[in-house]
């Protein structure tokens, strides 16, 4: 078994890898144990940091960055509304209506004109978007939309026309939420 020198691992970039590398090296060139044990520890400890590396590239999904937004991989034709999506809200997005136009941008979906809009979702789109919802996901997008409207609205949705609106739910519903 050939000994691979701290140099060889540089072509190892993330941080996780490299603690787990550089820890390795430390047991290796323990001077303590006999050449013959070495080398079936070595053997042992490569292969298990193997697997456990390419497991865990195999369980993560393909994620395509857009911006600030990230959508995981969906096939074609697939309902935008179960799409799973990782967002990070800039500096520049002030408001709950800002928010929902980062998240629908992708979508094929847009909010309802203005002249349509109810006046509980105006009230609800010029709010401040809360600093714990800068950053939403991974989770759907109907789930990230309801997210920022909050437990008092209801989404609702138009196939046809593509477009997003919300209505303020019965206080009942609102309760039973609780």
């Amino acid at each position: 078994m050939t000994y691979h020198k701290k140099n060889d691992l540089a072509r190892v970039k993330s941080p996780m890898c490299w603690r787990f590398f550089s820890g390795l090296m430390s047991v290796m060139n323990n001077n303590a144990w006999n050449k013959h044990r070495m080398s079936r520890i070595r053997l042992n400890i490569c292969l298990a940091g193997l697997l456990t590396l390419s497991s865990a590239f195999a369980l993560t999904q393909p994620v395509v960055p857009m911006g600030h937004q990230a959508w995981l991989d969906m096939p074609i034709g697939a309902n935008p509304w179960r799409q799973r999506i990782q967002v990070q809200f800039p500096e520049a997005v002030k408001t709950v209506g800002d928010a929902m136009q980062v998240l629908l941008r992708f979508s094929g979906y847009h909010l309802v004109p203005v002249p349509e809009r109810s006046h509980a979702m105006q009230t609800l789109l010029v709010l401040p978007l809360p600093e714990f919802q800068r950053q939403l996901g991974p989770m759907t997008l109907l789930k990230a939309m309801e997210a920022l409207s909050g437990p008092g609205y209801q989404l609702l949705l138009d196939p046809v026309h593509r477009t997003v609106a919300f209505r303020v739910k019965p206080m009942k519903q609102v309760a039973d939420q609780s």
